[in-house]
């Protein structure tokens, strides 16, 4: 994120553009208690290669958004100084909605060029007042395993990633002067994806 104001250090002071306030990740492993040694289905060597030897694993994790603020192109032409390196605009209202979409994630009404008859201003704007959506991603494993001799056993993993297709909204365009200003046209995720593999262990 640029600097609006080179003189005015405090002008500039705000939220990282990077800062992700809250973060939880939750991993977990869990044998299923079916086959040879385990409570279930124990009873003969084709139950236990049937129903033994299956392992879940997981890892589901959350966050909130990132940070952004609105800003104004052409700084340079309307305020005639090349130090401007981000153009914010003055704020009227918070600029949050009640139930942000991509069509609409803030309002962009809260926002107002600052210039008047007598020209164009630096806007009263803070950095990164806005927060982008967060992401609640889950990649999930199902894994059966073989027993061929004491030394030898067949790995079978299937793994899917971002299991439930969640998807994770980019940053809305911030340009108060595009036509798609407040509209999320990008995604920080990725669509579900499935893999399988084969290997032997010994």
């Amino acid at each position: 994120v640029g600097m609006q104001d080179v003189w005015n250090f405090d002008a500039n002071r705000g939220t990282t553009g990077f800062n992700i306030r809250h973060r939880f990740v939750a991993s977990y492993v869990y044998e299923l208690p079916f086959g040879k040694g385990r409570r279930w289905a124990n009873q003969n060597r084709a139950a236990d290669l049937i129903f033994g030897g299956w392992n879940l694993n997981g890892i589901t994790s959350m966050r909130t958004g990132q940070p952004y603020n609105p800003t104004l192109p052409n700084a340079r032409i309307a305020l005639g100084t090349a130090a401007v390196q981000q153009w914010r605009p003055d704020r009227i209202a918070s600029g949050s909605v009640n139930d942000p979409n991509p069509e609409r994630w803030f309002d962009t009404n809260a926002f107002a060029r600052p210039c008047d008859a007598s020209g164009c201003r630096l806007g009263n704007a803070g950095v990164n007042i806005l927060t982008a959506g967060g992401q609640i991603n889950t990649d999930f494993g199902l894994t059966k395993y073989f027993p061929l001799t004491e030394r030898f056993r067949l790995q079978l993993p299937g793994e899917a990633f971002n299991v439930f297709n969640t998807p994770a909204f980019g940053i809305p365009n911030n340009n108060l002067e595009s036509p798609d200003v407040g509209k999320v046209r990008s995604t920080v995720s990725t669509p579900r994806v499935f893999q399988y593999a084969l290997r032997l262990e010994f």
